[in-house]
């Protein structure tokens, strides 16, 4: 700690610094100024941690020094010294956050122990604020903090038992319990349908992670969670989180491909005991390189391909009488519409746009048949607004007209 007397009277000066034992109360190091501009100067260049000071000095008085001195640095311990003893000095100087008021001449004995009182609060306030600041970086970093708790956890628990694992765990604001009501979830990016950079798939990775802890790790949830590699690792916790692992596993694999065009796998380790994690993870682990290595299905276990076609298929046999997007039909399977494109594409060989024109030409062709609709009111009925859009589309898929549609139909019955 440094101090820094002020005063215009060298021989006051000397007198303090000579009879003060600094060593003893903390201070290292002794700065002198003989005027309020040399102090100024002085807390400039050096951390003052007290300052002794006169009031009465030339051009500035020791007021006006302490007014600017707190106006820079809150912290440092100020002591006046003067020859006044009117109280309305001394509470002048208190309501500029003066520390003490001594009069001369000075006790020197009383002066050295109002310099050490100082410290002593001084170190205190330090200390005080260190900790706030402490309390308010991990009450901004504590969701971090205990991931990464759980990260070198899976990775190596070094052996530890149980009741130890729990101990460190409160160091790092992890509440664990000895019963087996742990269970791990493993969420893995397996394809992004979009051509993507190095940063842009960071980007699809971050944004999984979001949606893996919004489901799994929700405001009511005992749930954690942390990222190994380009896996999300889910540590569930209670009986609770359990009845729902299937549910947002699958909601999960949903919003992944809906809200970023992106098929990751959820697997799914059952409860044990907190100090059996290490090696469940690694069980865990080597499943998915085995399903890695035989190319399983992202959707294995999970979603059936085939379950979502037939609902897509089944949402627009539904709405033929209403126009029908990539987008309605893509929403009606909670999917983002390229993604649903390629499923179809796989499963069925077309795209969602192709598939809804068949079903409303299928379904066009049926009215048809009835001689009581116009084929304006035909396309209505299957959603076109556009007539000349509908002759044009009906005479390339059917080689025909939908009016010579109807003849060539009514002549067959004929005979």
């Amino acid at each position: 700690m440094k101090a820094l007397i002020v005063d215009d009277e060298i021989y006051s000066i000397r007198a303090i610094k000579s009879a003060v034992d600094w060593e003893r109360i903390g201070i290292n190091e002794v700065l002198t100024a003989f005027d309020a501009r040399s102090g100024r100067r002085m807390c400039m260049e050096n951390q003052i941690d007290v300052i002794i000071s006169d009031i009465e000095m030339p051009d500035e008085s020791g007021m006006d020094f302490l007014q600017w001195v707190h106006e820079q640095r809150e912290d440092t311990i100020f002591i006046f010294i003067s020859c006044h003893e009117e109280f309305s000095y001394a509470r002048d100087a208190m309501k500029l956050n003066c520390f003490s008021y001594l009069v001369k001449p000075i006790d020197f004995q009383e002066l050295e122990g109002e310099i050490e009182r100082g410290i002593r609060q001084l170190e205190k306030n330090r200390q005080t604020r260190t900790q706030s600041r402490l309390g308010e970086y991990w009450n901004r970093n504590k969701d971090v903090v205990s991931r990464e708790w759980w990260r070198r956890l899976l990775l190596s628990n070094d052996g530890k038992e149980a009741e130890e694992i729990v101990a460190e765990a409160g160091n790092y604001g992890v509440s664990l319990d000895l019963e087996p009501d742990y269970f791990l979830v493993l969420i893995r990016l397996c394809k992004v349908h979009t051509e993507l950079g190095r940063w842009d798939y960071l980007k699809v990775l971050r944004g999984i992670q979001n949606i893996s802890y919004e489901i799994f790790c929700g405001d009511f949830s005992l749930s954690s969670g942390c990222m190994i590699e380009r896996d999300i690792i889910i540590i569930g916790h209670g009986k609770d989180s359990w009845k729902r692992v299937d549910r947002d596993s699958k909601r999960c694999v949903q919003e992944s491909a809906q809200l970023l065009g992106a098929e990751v796998r959820v697997s799914v380790q059952e409860p044990s005991y907190c100090e059996e994690l290490w090696e469940k993870y690694k069980e865990l682990l080597l499943k998915e390189h085995e399903k890695d290595a035989q190319g399983t299905a992202e959707y294995e276990n999970l979603t059936n391909m085939e379950e979502i076609v037939r609902q897509a298929e089944q949402f627009v046999r539904s709405h033929l009488d209403q126009p029908i997007t990539r987008g309605d039909v893509a929403s009606s399977v909670h999917l983002n519409p390229d993604y649903l494109n390629r499923i179809l594409k796989k499963e069925r060989g077309c795209t969602i746009s192709d598939y809804v024109i068949k079903e409303k030409l299928k379904k066009a062709e049926e009215l048809l048949c009835n001689e009581s609709l116009s084929v304006s009111e035909v396309a209505m009925q299957v959603g076109i607004q556009n007539f000349s859009y509908f002759s044009n589309v009906f005479k390339k898929e059917t080689g025909c007209t939908p009016k010579e549609y109807r003849i060539k139909k009514r002549s067959r019955s004929e005979f």
